[in-house]
């Protein structure tokens, strides 16, 4: 399992929320934000299952998308604002918060 499947829309709300970070748009103020997802398909005792991961691109797209060349982002629906955060950090984030539960 890649390690960007760790980070769910509800993880990286938790972030978002766990950080202090505005969940709104910080250009128009709408609360009308939306996440990209991919879907990925898992299996678990021969049942398939559709989980949902917030999609990481590329900051540089002349390299692969790795965790340090990776972000992830906010757009906001109303203006089109688009709010990127570094996918080390939110990584980080869920490694350090997951080891302490």
């Amino acid at each position: 399992m890649s390690v960007f499947h760790l980070i769910t829309p509800e993880i990286f709300n938790d972030f978002l929320t766990g950080v202090g970070a505005r969940i709104n748009c910080i250009a128009c103020n709408s609360d009308t934000i939306y996440i990209p997802t991919v879907k990925a398909d898992t299996e678990t005792n021969n049942n398939e299952v559709n989980k949902y991961f917030v999609w990481p691109s590329a900051i540089n797209a002349k390299y692969d998308v790795e965790p340090d060349n990776a972000q992830y982002m906010m757009v906001c629906k109303n203006c089109g604002y688009v709010s990127h955060y570094h996918a080390v950090i939110v990584i980080d984030w869920y490694s350090k918060n997951r080891s302490a539960e």
